[in-house]
């Protein structure tokens, strides 16, 4: 069973430089949501269940490094309120992952995030913090490989008034690396 309403107003978007570009987003939700079930291989289980409401601004910028390289960076700032709690995890074929946590008050968050990619692999991390009346914790963490692509990440967030907030993921392409090691057996030892 899953509810979930979601109402979202976003203000002008300008682009303040050629890659640079600010924004506003107002949004509130509330969502009950229970699911399980198999899906091609991949079982999975959660459980949540939440509501707040925010409004906030950002500053983003990307570029290109050539090659079809970029890199990307956002700075983002909110005012909310929020209650949530819920608990799941997934696990098959492509790997594991699980999160949970709850969390409840209100208050001013500022985050940033930056990140590098190169065609399929790319690094992304972000950090923040939290000040206002607000308790709980949440946390997160997957491991999986799909088409080649072996993606690794960890998420945690704690908050006692003043809350941090990190998080980082890994996406890593491995048929290039496969193919160097096979390519280099094959020259050193022959093809058996």
């Amino acid at each position: 069973m899953a509810n979930e309403q979601t109402k979202t107003a976003s203000g002008s978007t300008d682009e303040l430089a050629p890659g640079l570009s600010a924004g506003t987003e107002d949004q509130a939700q509330a969502h009950d949501d229970q699911t399980s079930g198999d899906n091609g291989g991949q079982y999975h289980a959660n459980a949540d269940v939440g509501g707040g409401a925010s409004a906030g601004v950002d500053a983003r910028a990307k570029g290109s490094l050539g090659d079809g390289a970029g890199d990307n960076a956002c700075a983002h700032v909110d005012v909310y309120v929020t209650a949530h709690a819920g608990a799941g995890g997934s696990v098959g074929k492509d790997g594991v992952a699980a999160h949970g946590g709850a969390v409840a008050g209100y208050g001013v968050e500022a985050d940033t995030s930056a990140g590098v990619h190169d065609g399929r692999s790319q690094v992304n991390v972000s950090t923040g913090a939290t000040i206002g009346p607000e308790i709980g914790a949440d946390g997160s963490a997957h491991a999986t490989i799909k088409d080649g692509v072996l993606s690794v990440g960890i998420k945690g967030a704690v908050a006692a008034g003043l809350g941090l907030k990190g998080d980082v993921d890994i996406d890593l392409d491995t048929r290039p690396i496969v193919k160097s090691l096979n390519d280099a057996w094959d020259k050193t030892f022959g093809k058996l």
